[in-house]
């Protein structure tokens, strides 16, 4: 059996940084004291890309159970904690991450604390980011028009917030 928050984890990790590769090769597990798992993802190579463009972004947690379970009270709570300026400072200050990627790090933020906040699940935000060789993920053709204006903002403008709000109200609609 998985551990919920491990898998969880590891998805706030993907979305947060637009790592479009994470497959089962680049999650490793570890036996702990009493049978329980702990998931260790590795190679990020795929992440942060020049833009909402995935490629054929995918995300191996998509495929287990687990995903489509709510998150805990403390995963939502970390997710709405997380400082995504001074990590984007950061990352441009060492990395000299592009303008471009942190647009794009700064949009995936804003869909994930808004779709988890709204009660979306892992799988649903996950799902709406991924793409294929012949389309776009939803996020991307919600979202894609509007990058370079955050680009030039160096922030979420308002009509991105609200292309992230309308995405979200449709993900949540196909429960139905």
């Amino acid at each position: 059996q998985l551990p919920v928050d491990g898998v969880h984890k590891i998805g706030v990790l993907d979305l947060q940084i637009l790592n479009c590769d994470r497959n089962s090769e680049n999650i490793l597990s570890r036996k702990l004291p009493g049978g329980s798992l702990k998931l260790v993802p590795i190679d990020h190579g795929f992440s942060m890309p020049g833009g909402l463009s995935l490629g054929i972004g995918y995300f191996e947690w998509l495929l287990y159970p687990v995903s489509k379970q709510p998150f805990s009270p403390a995963m939502l709570a970390y997710i709405e904690a997380i400082p995504v300026e001074r990590v984007l400072a950061l990352l441009t200050d060492e990395l000299g991450l592009r303008p471009e990627s942190v647009a794009a790090v700064r949009l995936a933020h804003a869909w994930l604390q808004c779709g988890a906040a709204s009660g979306l699940t892992l799988h649903e935000l996950g799902a709406a980011v991924c793409s294929t060789a012949s389309e776009p993920s939803e996020f991307e053709r919600a979202c894609g028009h509007l990058l370079q204006d955050a680009v030039a903002a160096n922030a979420v403008t308002p009509a991105l917030a609200d292309s992230i709000n309308a995405l979200v109200g449709r993900v949540r609609a196909k429960r139905q």
